[in-house]
């Protein structure tokens, strides 16, 4: 454009500088505002989404770490002495598999091994058949309750079914109870427990004299049980 156009263009709007000023004005307190507040709000919507995002994905992540650490196996029989003189634990209701109610001081008088399990865990399901032979030869002095975490009985009753014969004959010991805990309000609350299996040996008081993080043989079993 040259400077002649311009200073023409120029003069020629002159006269019309009032009309242009209120038409700044109006679009700026009519629809220009409310373009520019749409905007604001898309871009606040657009930061409270990424905000939701990031702190979905945390607690992602959080929660995954957290059933990785509920479902990787405890290393194999790995036992710890606790002191003779602890607290005998508190009281605690169970409910077995079908439903029935029972409490911890049931069993006073006796020792109990309550082993910690679910039918996910590898080596549960291994040591499973031990804990019942053991219970099946140590009828007159040993309670096994056996506290799974796994979501429904059905699961529960499934794996048994595939046990071998003898397992299955012995789960209906008088002497062996298995528990459901699919809320984790002993395992977790009572136990802290966070890998799977584990168990305690109780004294007839109920007072915890060993703990064994990991899958227990036949011999380790006897092994504890004759140190009592």
């Amino acid at each position: 454009m040259s400077v002649c156009t311009a200073m023409a263009l120029r003069k020629g709007l002159q006269g019309h500088w009032p009309c242009l000023s209120r038409l700044r004005a109006y679009i700026l307190a009519g629809p220009g505002i409310k373009l520019l507040t749409t905007h604001r709000r898309f871009r606040n919507g657009l930061m409270r989404i990424k905000i939701l995002i990031i702190g979905f994905t945390v607690l992602c992540g959080l929660g995954f770490a957290m059933w990785d650490v509920v479902r990787t196996p405890a290393p194999s029989g790995q036992a710890s002495v606790l002191p003779s003189a602890s607290a005998p634990l508190e009281d605690f209701t169970f409910t077995d598999y079908k439903g029935g109610q029972h409490t911890l001081y049931d069993f006073k008088g006796k020792h109990v091994l309550i082993n910690l399990w679910a039918t996910w865990c590898a080596p549960c399901v291994a040591e499973f058949p031990d804990l019942l032979h053991i219970a099946d030869q140590r009828s007159d002095d040993l309670v096994l309750i056996a506290i799974s975490i796994d979501n429904d009985t059905d699961v529960i009753e499934r794996f048994f079914k595939k046990l071998p014969d003898a397992a299955q004959t012995q789960i209906t010991l008088d002497n062996v109870y298995i528990a459901h805990d699919p809320l984790m309000k002993i395992t977790g609350s009572v136990f802290q427990a966070t890998r799977y299996p584990e168990s305690y040996l109780l004294t007839p008081d109920m007072a915890i004299v060993r703990k064994i993080s990991g899958a227990l043989t036949g011999d380790d079993i006897q092994s504890l049980l004759a140190d009592k």
